[in-house]
């Protein structure tokens, strides 16, 4: 329609505004086969240097009030993963309870990062014990591109089911723990995620910063885990769609041109109501 056309035009003068590429273009040199977070201190310490993308990984916050934050960090890897069949859907499962609590992905948030809302397919379980029987179920449907479940840890036998069924159908799963307790799992990378306080947005810089994690490799069969003492506290690029690790393993400071403004309210400037006044 004429609407939709306006806006598209609209769009793309936004972006040659901000001297953004209307298509995101891979970094040089990246092999765009392999699913990497394109952070090497990462990706080094996976196995064969990647994530497999016929395995199981398994994700956990420190809080139930984290899980957005979560949420943000896999949509951000999905954005990594190879579109080998870039038409296929994405399959999101999630409780009644859980929805309630954490709601939808939001479509034209999924645009703005690079993933076509169409692609969504939203599941709503009644019960959470239906959650890895949805999940297995999707994967042997052979049709999707990446299977997410999204609740309370499965437990190890049904893990196993879900690790087989990937290999099988040589497609992903990604199961994100909503709770703050974690069982055995089968998952081939087990993640910690939890929020981080990112550098200051340039575009923005009385805003809340730069969204940022900090990241723990628990668990990498056939790799090496990461110690929890030392987590990696790491951003997304929108540039170069990547992660960047904010604060290197060993050297704690911020690189000059990521340093927050000090203030005693966090970033930007204080609040006129607490400046001193001479």
């Amino acid at each position: 329609s004429g609407k939709m056309m306006k806006l598209e035009q609209l769009r793309a003068q936004i972006l040659k505004i901000e001297h953004r590429p209307a298509v995101f273009q891979p970094v040089v040199g990246e092999d765009n086969s392999r699913w990497q977070l394109g952070c090497e201190v990462i990706d080094k310490v996976l196995p064969e240097g990647q994530l497999a993308q016929n395995a199981l990984h398994d994700f956990s916050c420190s809080q139930p009030r984290n899980t957005p934050g979560m949420d943000r960090f896999v949509l951000a890897l999905l954005q990594r993963l190879p579109a080998t069949e870039p038409q296929k859907p994405i399959i999101w499962c999630q409780s009644k309870y859980n929805i309630r609590e954490n709601g939808h992905p939001y479509g034209p948030g999924l645009k703005a990062i690079g993933i076509a809302p169409e692609r969504l397919v939203n599941v709503s379980l009644r019960k959470e014990r239906d959650l890895a029987f949805a999940m297995e179920e999707s994967l042997r449907s052979r049709a999707v591109a990446v299977v997410i479940g999204e609740g309370v840890p499965v437990g190890f036998t049904a893990s196993r089911r879900l690790s087989l069924a990937c290999q099988e159908m040589a497609t992903p799963c990604l199961f994100l723990n909503t709770t703050a307790t974690n069982e055995a799992s089968a998952a081939a990378t087990r993640w910690r995620i939890a929020p981080a306080i990112g550098p200051p947005d340039e575009r923005d810089p009385h805003g809340p910063g730069l969204a940022a994690w900090s990241v723990v490799l628990a668990r990498a069969r056939g790799g090496r885990a990461h110690p929890d003492s030392i987590p990696w506290t790491i951003l997304w690029n929108n540039e170069t769609h990547s992660f960047n690790l904010v604060s290197p393993p060993g050297n704690r400071a911020l690189a000059d041109s990521q340093k927050p403004r000090p203030t005693l309210y966090g970033f930007g400037a204080a609040p006129q109501s607490a400046r001193k006044v001479s």
